[in-house]
């Protein structure tokens, strides 16, 4: 086979959830696209990795020059309520439908021993920072329910749920700190793909979840 249609099913394959047979063929439909099409493709995945990095305030992707998203900009927001989550797709879901007012963190990877992934590397002290500098009442940890899920949910909620520092003190005498772990409404399937759950089953998730 031609050594660049096999450049460009391996570029494809390196794409999650694609396989030998999926990759083979969106090569052969892309040689049959218009190059118009293809420039239009290629300049928005170039421009998009270029110009979009991680916010300074809670690890979603933004495009501002100042590396603050413009959730973290919005004074509108609810900025009680934080709510963390996995990766800024589920942000984009969230926003997408609009069913969450306050601001979100977003974790750096989940705790998997098996892969060597602690807990000094999901970004807890960015989210310290984030609560040191903002009137947090409630947390919602909106987890896919898996090992590695459950594992940092439990262990976000025994890190603050300890901590010894001023401003957990005052946050924990006053029992206004709540941690609420979202899945407990949704179905199996459900709480390991958010992203796929319609918007009434996750607003009511929000609204049926549970402290723990």
């Amino acid at each position: 086979m031609n050594d660049k249609i096999t450049n460009l099913i391996n570029a494809y394959k390196l794409l999650p959830g694609i396989g030998q047979k999926n990759a083979e063929r969106l090569a052969f439909y892309t040689l049959e696209m218009d190059l118009e099409q293809i420039e239009y493709i290629s300049s928005s995945i170039v421009d998009t990795y270029k110009q979009i990095k991680k916010c300074k305030i809670c690890n979603n992707y933004t495009d501002n020059d100042d590396e603050i998203c413009d959730i973290c900009l919005d004074e509108t927001r609810n900025k009680n309520i934080l709510c963390i989550v996995e990766d800024p797709k589920i942000v984009y879901f969230m926003e997408k439908n609009k069913i969450f007012p306050g601001k979100y963190f977003v974790l750096n990877n989940l705790i998997s021993p098996i892969e060597g992934i602690g807990p000094e590397d999901i970004g807890l002290n960015s989210l310290k920072n984030m609560l040191e500098s903002n009137n947090i009442t409630e947390m919602i940890i909106a987890i896919k329910s898996s090992i590695e899920g459950e594992t940092t949910a439990l262990y976000i909620k025994e890190l603050f749920k300890n901590k010894k520092d001023e401003l957990f003190e005052i946050i924990l005498k006053n029992n206004t700190l709540k941690n609420n772990l979202l899945g407990e409404g949704l179905t199996k399937s459900e709480a390991k793909n958010f992203e796929y759950i319609d918007n009434l089953t996750f607003e009511k998730a929000i609204e049926e979840r549970k402290e723990i």
